[in-house]
């Protein structure tokens, strides 16, 4: 006697479709990098800023953003933006206090990020809403204003061509 399982057609269907889900997931999440790494790359050779390419890397990437905007938070942004990242990632387990760390994590998050988007952009607000309601398309926005005029503190414009 035989004991073996044999799947039914549609247990076939389903894993080609979880395999294509995925497939295609990771496929978005790779363009959603580049394009990010991109932006925030060029973003922080035209301000000076060394090691850009630490953009590419996924959790790195925190990093130039943060340096991007470092002088708000006291030229230390780099650091507090992955130090907020792991603490998120590693006390986001914890039942209650998980949820201020995760919190606290996007605050500053989408706060660096409208300095960005302020920093290189006169569509800030209506950028940083759209980021948040639409995360998907924040790669996109950081990409498409790479190159504008770098904006300081006083809402002057710098020029500062690489």
């Amino acid at each position: 006697m035989n004991n073996y399982y044999a799947p039914s057609e549609a247990e076939g269907y389903f894993v080609m479709a979880l395999v294509i889900g995925i497939g295609l997931f990771v496929f978005c999440a790779i363009v959603w990098q580049i394009f990010c790494g991109i932006g925030l790359m060029r973003m922080a050779e035209r301000l000076g800023i060394k090691n850009g390419w630490f953009a590419f890397v996924p959790i790195l990437n925190h990093y130039t953003m943060g340096e991007v905007v470092s002088e708000k938070l006291k030229n230390n942004g780099g650091t507090i933006l992955i130090v907020m990242l792991l603490s998120a990632a590693l006390l986001g387990w914890i039942p209650i206090l998980g949820i201020f760390v995760i919190i606290a994590y996007l605050v500053v998050y989408y706060i660096s990020l409208y300095w960005i988007y302020e920093k290189f952009s006169n569509q800030s607000l209506i950028m940083l809403i759209l980021s948040i309601i639409f995360p998907v398309i924040t790669p996109f926005f950081i990409f498409a204003i790479r190159k504008n005029e770098i904006k300081n503190i006083n809402s002057t414009y710098v020029t500062n061509e690489v």
